[in-house]
């Protein structure tokens, strides 16, 4: 996990939690082989990828020197300090209760600051399964 989106520890806890699920029946069965373990990661990779994914994102942007895209990250950043929805999306799927992209195109373009939000201080409820 890259150190910029503070996953590392947290991602690991549930690497640890989805595992206890699997440890009893390899044990029980007597096969702890790489194979019978692929289904921990087969779980996870998902989750851990659209992680990864948003991480890059934030590298780019926050350590970018193109002035073109710090205009647009601050932009962003001034945003979502006004804007609770978007804000909720990013929190939401970066503490993983969503399992999706946060922006769609659309809310991009409204992070941007190139379009308004009508729903700005409409934050979605958070679904009950714990995901999305």
């Amino acid at each position: 996990m890259n150190p910029h989106a503070s996953q590392g520890r947290m991602q690991a806890m549930v690497d640890a939690m989805t595992l206890s699920d699997l440890i009893p029946d390899c044990l029980r069965d007597g096969d702890c082989s790489a194979e019978r373990l692929r289904a921990c990661e087969a779980a996870r990779r998902p989750h851990v990828t659209l992680l990864q994914r948003l991480a890059d994102q934030q590298v780019f942007y926050w350590n970018t020197g193109n002035p073109g895209v710090a205009f647009l990250r601050d932009r962003v950043f001034r945003t979502l300090n006004r804007n609770a929805r978007l804000r909720y999306q990013v929190l939401s799927t970066t503490a993983g209760l969503q399992m999706t992209e946060p922006f769609t195109l659309l809310d991009r373009v409204i992070a941007a600051g190139f379009l308004p939000d009508f729903r700005a201080g409409h934050r979605p409820a958070i679904p009950q399964n714990g995901g999305s």
